[in-house]
């Protein structure tokens, strides 16, 4: 009786060409990792001096170019998975490839032979996620950083750099006026995404590897809101139409961020609804 091949076995992969086994290999990687959530955590804003080159300076005295910034290289790293990096040579190759292409980090630790794949934040595409536990800290964190003995008695601006924050539909729900909160402090978003269903946790953060595990975001573009300034309202976008708003935040919310929004002049800012996954 012939010999039996485990399903999971193909003999014939090696005598494929190599271009092939690249794409295969390559296949069994995530084609493109999309835009990912990551923990805010206290401890990421820093006093920062702008140089002579840098838009804002301010020539005529030096001391007005302090600013207090919020640094997302200070955030936690994602951890991904690329089980095929540990296959052989030829997989390990590809995977090397594949994470210099996506920017992907190959960290070394010492207590563990294995190493681990990560990948830092990206102001372009990824978002803030903001626990509701951890809201107050989040908005109340500049304002007693400006505080602390280096700021005491200085001149200084702030700069916060927080384009996309991403909050629970659970505590604006709860809360309703946090979201004006966060703007009337020193964040000036211009997305913010409300997470339904499945919410990022933080049962695997190691802040002593500055690492987190990874959870990616889609929107849902037929109910996103968009903040038009000259109507002092919100428009429902859908399909590249502008309709009346919907009902992504509850009427109370809405009133209170138009009247915070309108206040400080704010000219582009969406809501968008998303759905977290654990990667």
């Amino acid at each position: 009786m012939a010999n039996q091949i485990a399903p999971s076995e193909f003999p014939h992969f090696s005598g494929l060409p190599l271009e092939l086994r690249d794409q295969i290999w390559l296949e069994s990687l995530n084609p493109q990792p999309g835009p990912a959530l990551y923990f805010y955590k206290k401890g990421c804003w820093h006093p920062r001096t702008l140089t002579e080159s840098e838009p804002g300076y301010y020539a005529e005295d030096p001391e007005l170019n302090l600013f207090l910034e919020f640094r997302y290289s200070m955030l936690n790293d994602a951890i991904l998975d690329a089980p095929i990096f540990h296959v052989n040579r030829e997989a390990r190759r590809v995977a090397k490839r594949w994470f210099r292409e996506h920017g992907i980090e190959i960290r070394h630790r010492n207590d563990v032979a294995e190493p681990i794949f990560v990948r830092s934040f990206a102001p372009e595409h990824d978002a803030l996620y903001v626990a509701p536990e951890q809201l107050h800290d989040f908005i109340c964190e500049p304002i007693d950083r400006s505080f602390e003995p280096d700021f005491l008695n200085r001149t200084f601006s702030f700069m916060p750099h927080c384009e996309r924050i991403a909050l629970s539909n659970a505590l604006l729900q709860e809360q309703p006026k946090a979201l004006s909160e966060i703007f009337e402090m020193t964040y000036t978003p211009s997305v913010v995404l409300i997470i339904f269903g499945l919410q990022p946790d933080q049962s695997f953060v190691d802040d002593g590897m500055n690492v987190q595990r990874c959870w990616e975001f889609r929107t849902v573009r037929e109910e996103a809101l968009t903040w038009n300034r000259k109507r002092g309202a919100f428009e429902l976008m859908e399909g590249g139409e502008r309709k009346e708003e919907g009902s992504l935040i509850t009427s109370e919310t809405r009133k209170e961020l138009a009247s915070t929004l309108i206040e400080g002049q704010v000219d582009d800012f969406e809501l968008w609804p998303a759905f977290a996954m654990r990667q």
